[in-house]
């Protein structure tokens, strides 16, 4: 029924557990040391990941392969920078615009209360002027 063989790849993925378990602690320790410059803000990462490029290196060899491939990206983030700095102008963008248009708004609303003030003073003269011209 299917194109592979089931026990083929089962077997692979048993192999692959029985190799994490068998790291020495000096590899888990730089694993959890990489962890926690994954943790770091993707900004941090993007401008400089030399340190997890330096830790895979080192390691090298000695990882099973399912882990090189998922840390050879973030040992490399840095390539993705300036696709980076678009998404992070695009989010940024959007907020900007509508801080503008909600000062925008807010002068709209001020300018439409000093007019209102403006004629109600304005009316409060010709009020005036009658009452004056009347006494």
């Amino acid at each position: 029924m299917f194109s592979f063989q089931i026990g083929a790849i089962s077997q692979e993925e048993g192999e692959t557990s029985a190799e994490s378990t068998a790291l020495s602690d000096d590899v888990k320790a730089k694993l959890k040391e990489t962890l926690q410059l994954l943790h770091q803000d993707i900004a941090q990462l993007v401008r400089n990941a030399k340190l997890i490029r330096a830790i895979l290196e080192d390691l090298e060899g000695q990882l099973p392969e399912s882990i090189e491939e998922a840390l050879t990206p973030a040992a490399f983030i840095e390539c993705h920078r300036v696709q980076f700095l678009r998404a992070q102008k695009q989010l940024i963008d959007p907020l900007q615009q509508e801080q503008i248009a909600n000062q925008r708004d807010n002068f709209k609303a001020h300018v439409e209360s000093t007019c209102t003030e403006i004629d109600q003073l304005n009316n409060a003269q010709v009020v005036l002027r009658r009452n004056k011209v009347e006494l």
